[in-house]
């Protein structure tokens, strides 16, 4: 199997045991947010929204997104010009 990732002790990470471990964290967050549904973007924005919250650089997370118009960053995060 694939090697994908190795924890700090050194406990690898094949494509099974990842999918396991990733499956379980999805079970926690629905349970714990109530969300009837989990998908990947929902990291993504959250990700998104800890760095606006933390920086207030738009374009910061433009690039922390990949973003190349800042104007999709906006759309992203649900901002106006006046937010910014």
């Amino acid at each position: 199997m694939k090697k994908l990732l190795e924890s700090a002790d050194g406990e690898v990470f094949d494509s099974c045991n990842f999918r396991r471990e990733f499956d379980k964290a999805v079970t926690t967050f629905v349970e714990k947010t109530g969300k009837e549904r989990f998908q990947l973007r929902d990291l993504r924005r959250t990700a998104a929204w800890k760095v606006w919250d933390k920086t207030k650089d738009v374009l910061l997370v433009r690039d922390f997104l990949g973003h190349k118009d800042v104007k999709t960053t906006q759309i992203y995060l649900g901002l106006s010009t006046q937010d910014i």
